[in-house]
């Protein structure tokens, strides 16, 4: 059953079309992944989807309720922005004990939430000493407060660490399959997601281009790199040579090519952790995503 449904959004300002004719559903259990470049339209997406901007044109359709105009729709929705703010002088529990409160929920229900994110063990750490990844369960702790049937997450790996990267998206897999909760997440990462998502939607110049599976979408890229920035490239790129057929020491940087970019990224994290390795960015490269939105437009 959709949950939630768009169809033929258009948003403009000014003389920018931001989203053009755009359409997407997100049903009930899927885990739905909104991905393309930045600028892309991918956060004046989701904001016509929740309600907060205006359209231009088209419909939204939120557990059956236009949001815009039916706010109540929201009301089982969590939303986690990008580089999410909160006051830092207050421990992690008392700032969620304000929010439960304002949502009605009993206290218990904190101290819950703070397990299943994983930050139990921080609630009475005050919210500046926390990390870039902590700081992101903590958004999802906050997202997850009111029980949500649908949780939305706008770029919730940006600037953060590998593993960092690799652990929310494991929390949000399994808030999906063992919470049953609803994910529609957007990234500019495609193999990240791809992992964890059952449907893909890429988005560009504020139009969905291709939807599909990630089989299909990774049945559809010609070509798989990985780029990996590290403190000593050689010996990173002998350890990788165990674990992948190709690759390849560029300078500063480390190529790996795989039709598996997400192993890549669980393989640099398990380094990281077990034998020290010091990494200093892992990205796939913009010319796969680029090359399959060209190749669609």
């Amino acid at each position: 059953m959709p949950i939630l449904e768009a169809r033929g959004l258009v948003k403009r300002f000014g003389r920018i079309v931001a989203v053009n004719n755009l359409s997407i559903t997100v049903s009930e259990g899927d885990i739905v992944g909104l991905i393309g470049p930045n600028g892309a339209g991918k956060t004046t997406t989701i904001r016509l989807c929740l309600g907060i901007l205006r359209r231009d044109r088209g419909e939204v359709r939120l557990f059956g309720y236009d949001p815009f105009y039916e706010p109540k729709s929201r009301e089982k929705v969590g939303v986690v922005f990008e580089n999410p703010r909160f006051p830092e002088a207050l421990t992690v529990e008392k700032m969620l004990s304000y929010t439960a409160r304002i949502y009605g929920v009993e206290a218990d229900r904190v101290r819950e939430v703070l397990k299943i994110v994983g930050l139990y063990e921080k609630r009475n750490a005050l919210i500046k000493t926390l990390s870039a990844g902590q700081k992101q369960r903590l958004a999802l702790a906050h997202a997850l407060i009111h029980e949500p049937l649908l949780l939305i997450a706008d770029e919730p790996t940006s600037n953060l660490d590998p593993i960092g990267r690799s652990e929310i998206l494991d929390l949000l897999s399994t808030l999906n399959k063992d919470y049953g909760i609803t994910i529609f997440v957007s990234s500019h990462v495609l193999p990240e997601l791809a992992r964890i998502v059952n449907r893909v939607a890429l988005i560009s110049r504020g139009q969905i281009v291709f939807q599909g599976t990630p089989s299909e979408v990774e049945e559809a890229l010609k070509e798989k790199i990985v780029r990996i920035r590290a403190k000593d490239v050689e010996d990173l790129a002998k350890m990788l040579s165990e674990y992948f057929d190709r690759v390849e020491v560029r300078g500063a940087s480390i190529l790996v090519y795989t039709d598996n970019p997400g192993e890549v990224y669980r393989i640099v994290g398990e380094l990281m952790v077990k034998r020290n390795v010091v990494v200093y960015g892992v990205e796939s490269l913009e010319v796969q995503l680029e090359e399959l939105l060209r190749k669609y437009r």
